[in-house]
């Protein structure tokens, strides 16, 4: 493409529950800090972000030594397994680890046993002294009612991609009202896509935590939690010792809101059945007309000075809820369900007028034509 281009689920995402034991340790360790005696009066902290990024330090009385940086992962098996970024993953990166109240207990590749005791959030400071600058953190009220006018960006536990994989998210509105994306539950590879958007309400309780109800729950007979917020990324703790991790975005990002959905709806409208033609900045001689069929297929043709011409078949995703189109030649035959950021631009229409922003350089400005109108 760059050369052509230059039934609801339940309220609890499956993801966020452990499906077994094994996988509990991740919900109690994300998030939190883990602290391992090495020596008299030695100590070395492990701070572990939810993303499967985290710092490491080491105390020996009261100095502590600068942080490090850490990757983590969890594997199906139950062990635990962290190394430096800057080296691969090696057998004996990993350990068993069980969790009981703040205790940790675990037993290495090679047999030998430690244990630690779990802080909560990043009790050594990690994150600001590798940041070096202050990492706002919130708790209780204060993280719920910084979420307001807010969206929630739910996040796959342990996912380090640059992007993250997301799998639904909650706008906060005031006076207890909500909306949230729902991913679709048939749809392994882009469950957002699919996603379906539902009302839900909520409250604050000091002792039981943030509460959610959905359709005729109320809140208090919703699922509750408790909230932590450090800058942008937020955990929700639940009772049954699973969590939800992701970003807190501003405003309404995902198109949640009323005002937000109908603007994707008009949006879709005028793309959907009609023709692109758009220039690039450096190659104004040459237009691409850009034919989107509403199945997910289209047609694309260049025009212009050295152009053959020719019609290519693509395939494409709307995603109105970020207002980016996806576009991508690769034949029909081999169905795309998900996209990279390199093949997705920023869409803006007004009236006639449309514009394409790719990730980086300069954006495809054209017009819209209505109906087939190069015969693509």
């Amino acid at each position: 493409m760059a050369a052509l281009l230059a039934a609801a689920v339940p309220l609890l995402h499956a993801a966020e529950r452990p499906t077994d034991a094994a996988i509990s340790p991740v919900y109690a360790l994300a998030e939190n800090t883990l602290v391992e005696a090495a020596g008299a009066q030695a100590h070395t902290a492990s701070f572990f972000a939810y993303d499967g990024s985290g710092w490491s330090a080491s105390r020996d009385g009261d100095r502590i030594g600068p942080p490090r940086p850490l990757k983590w992962y969890s594997r199906s098996d139950g062990r635990f397994c962290t190394h430096a970024p800057e080296r691969s993953y090696r057998e004996a990166d990993c350990r068993v680890v069980a969790i009981d109240g703040d205790r940790a207990n675990w037993t290495g590749e090679d047999g030998r046993a430690g244990t630690g005791q779990v802080l909560a959030g990043d009790a050594w400071g990690l994150e600001q002294r590798w940041l070096q600058r202050p990492v706002r953190a919130l708790a209780g009220r204060d993280a719920v009612e910084a979420l307001i006018d807010r969206t929630f960006v739910v996040a796959v536990l342990g996912d380090d991609r640059p992007s993250g994989t997301e799998s639904g998210a909650y706008r906060f509105e005031p006076r207890g009202r909500g909306q949230m994306l729902v991913p679709d539950p048939g749809n392994s590879t882009d469950r957002i896509a699919g996603a379906s958007v539902r009302p839900f309400r909520w409250t604050f309780d000091s002792e039981r935590g943030l509460c959610i109800g959905v359709e005729e729950r109320s809140p208090e007979q919703g699922d509750c939690r408790s909230v932590r917020l450090a800058g942008d990324r937020m955990s929700w703790r639940m009772n049954d010792g699973g969590g939800v991790y992701g970003r807190v975005l501003p405003d309404d990002p995902r198109r949640l809101s009323a005002p937000a959905r109908e603007a994707a709806r008009r949006l879709r409208a005028r793309l959907v059945g009609h023709t692109l033609v758009v220039r690039h900045r450096d190659r104004p001689e040459q237009e691409r007309g850009i034919r989107l069929l509403p199945d997910g297929d289209g047609r694309i043709a260049l025009r212009g000075a050295g152009a053959a011409g020719t019609v290519r078949p693509l395939q494409w995703l709307l995603r109105d809820d970020r207002a980016l189109l996806c576009l991508t030649d690769v034949p029909a035959s081999v169905r795309r369900r998900e996209f990279t950021s390199h093949e997705c631009f920023g869409v803006a229409v007004e009236g006639e007028a449309v514009r394409l922003q790719p990730p980086s350089g300069n954006a495809l400005v054209g017009r819209i034509l209505a109906g087939n109108a190069w015969d693509l």
